[in-house]
């Protein structure tokens, strides 16, 4: 890809980076990233273990951090994701210019830098960013080392370390670490090279493989059967969870009804592509990044079908599946970018198809921008603020709703002890009447979905923000 487009992609990087990172800054902590917060400030080393929500690179990152001078700012929590922007960012640039149609390379790099889904996380104090930037310096390091046609495990390891690194930010990537492990193992079978696994100089990637398979098996199990803290899609249907999540989550257009179909039309297109891969390495012997990026994300279905039936564990859903959208952008645009059909018709559809999707990119990210709250979490963003309101009002006792009173117990409580002088409770807004209610003088309240106030009539409303549904109210 040429000079001019590569500066081109990391000005757009920049843009990014500095919208992520004023987000980071300014928008207020969720309830996931104050329950992380609490349980390092607390030094709660003994629940980590049982819980999902502790992603271990980003706690290890804000324990580190935290040591910083000043105030606990909620941006301490978030400094790994937003400079992981940067490895992910690089990564993504980097293999956009190996493809053979530029077209098709700068469309990849938009899907890859784009996804306001994905965007999200990069301002947020939690592993599946950093996941991400480590899974997709991975697959840079496999076309490096496939490139160099390197297949001794000894030189695997500069593809499998990252990988490592991606489960230790996240568990839910051990389903990337599961697929490019059985891919590999494949790839030595198929060139008839197994006996490299028995060498002394595979013995550290077989202590990393082990080591990092045991770790995530292992705490995964104990979550699921003894916490029985497990997160993810509890619905039966594969493609709704998997793929139509990521439709659904990443998109900001009004695609109605058809996300469903989307998801279909995702899956049937991974078969075929797969396939057509494996018909593609089979007879060649070849292995490619696109081929690559397929048959790992191929493994990953397997695995969730296998994990459902055998520890009925949930699909991947939404942000635990946001590592099988990253797996499969090299494949799904790969295997379009070395098809070389006959005619000039189907190559102009398939360029056609390329500036289609670019544009549908484009447009997706300027309708979800935002710098005032995050979208999955727009009642929080107002949280802070209305504690500040809360204290000037010289409040005494203050009813919260349930996400609300999460980041203050968890992190506003815990980061500023002395800043807030009235005592809080939660209250629950469907309980009708509720008991607190009688003893609060204000209340900081989320408005239901239904858009219905179930709250008694004497109250006054104080402050309200109809973008995050937030509500001050005070006795009348």
């Amino acid at each position: 890809m040429g000079k001019v487009v590569i500066k081109f992609q990391w000005l757009i990087v920049t843009i990014l980076w500095i919208y992520i990172l004023y987000r980071a800054v300014f928008i207020g902590i969720t309830q996931d990233e104050a329950y992380s917060y609490f349980l390092v400030k607390t030094n709660y080393w003994r629940a980590m273990p049982g819980s999902l929500n502790t992603h271990w690179l980003n706690t290890l990152a804000i324990r580190l951090f935290l040591w910083l001078p000043g105030a606990d700012n909620v941006w301490k929590l978030r400094i790994l994701s937003v400079l992981c922007w940067w490895l992910y960012s690089f990564s993504a640039i980097k293999l956009s210019a190996e493809f053979k149609n530029r077209l098709f390379g700068f469309t990849f790099f938009l899907a890859a830098v784009l996804n306001p889904f994905l965007i999200l996380y990069f301002s947020l104090g939690r592993g599946y960013s950093v996941a991400c930037a480590f899974l997709f310096f991975s697959f840079w390091q496999t076309f490096r080392t496939i490139q160099r046609k390197e297949i001794n495990p000894a030189n695997w390891l500069k593809v499998f370390l990252p990988a490592s690194i991606a489960v230790i930010a996240n568990f839910s990537f051990f389903y990337f670490f599961i697929g490019a492990t059985i891919v590999y193992v494949f790839h030595l079978l198929v060139q008839k090279k197994t006996a490299l696994l028995f060498d002394a100089s595979a013995l550290i990637w077989k202590l990393l493989v082990a080591g990092t398979s045991i770790f995530a098996a292992f705490s995964l199990l104990f979550i699921r059967y003894h916490t029985k803290e497990f997160e993810g899609s509890e619905s039966s249907d594969l493609i709704n969870s998997l793929f139509s999540s990521q439709i659904r989550n990443g998109s900001n257009l009004d695609l109605g009804t058809s996300i469903p179909l989307l998801g279909v039309i995702l899956f049937i297109t991974l078969m075929i592509f797969t396939v057509i891969s494996l018909y593609q390495y089979l007879t060649s012997k070849n292995m490619t990044i696109e081929r690559y990026s397929v048959f790992v994300a191929f493994v990953i279905v397997l695995c969730n079908v296998v994990f459902y039936l055998v520890f009925k564990s949930p699909f991947l859903y939404g942000r635990t599946g946001l590592m099988f959208y990253v797996t499969l952008l090299p494949g799904f645009f790969g295997v379009l970018d070395n098809w070389t059909p006959k005619g000039k018709l189907v190559k102009y559809g398939l360029n056609i198809l390329m500036i289609w999707i670019g544009f549908a990119f484009i447009f997706n990210f300027y309708k979800g921008f935002n710098l005032k709250y995050f979208s999955k979490w727009p009642y929080q963003a107002d949280t802070g603020k209305g504690l500040d309101y809360l204290q000037k009002a010289n409040a005494v006792r203050v009813g919260l709703t349930v996400y609300h009173f999460a980041v203050y117990t968890n992190y506003y409580s815990q980061a500023f002890p002395y800043k807030y002088k009235f005592s809080a409770v939660m209250i629950d807004e469907s309980i009708s009447p509720n008991p607190y209610l009688n003893d609060c003088d204000y209340l900081l309240i989320t408005i239901p979905d239904s858009g219905k106030n179930t709250f008694p009539g004497n109250w006054n409303v104080k402050w309200s923000n109809p973008d995050t549904r937030t509500m001050i109210l005070s006795k009348k």
